[in-house]
């Protein structure tokens, strides 16, 4: 029960330090950005008209 508790009252703060420092987004940005940009660029393009 202890350690339920403990997990319940630590998810409010840890929520709150993602909110406060932009962790989702730096995230995004310096882990999933690369990888998609690395797919993309290495598509090959079709120019044609």
């Amino acid at each position: 029960m202890k350690k339920a508790m403990l997990l319940m009252l630590s998810v409010i703060p840890a929520s709150m330090l993602i909110y406060w420092f932009n962790l989702d987004n730096k995230l995004i940005f310096y882990g999933v950005r690369p990888i998609l940009n690395k797919i993309y660029d290495g598509q090959k393009r079709d120019i044609r008209l």
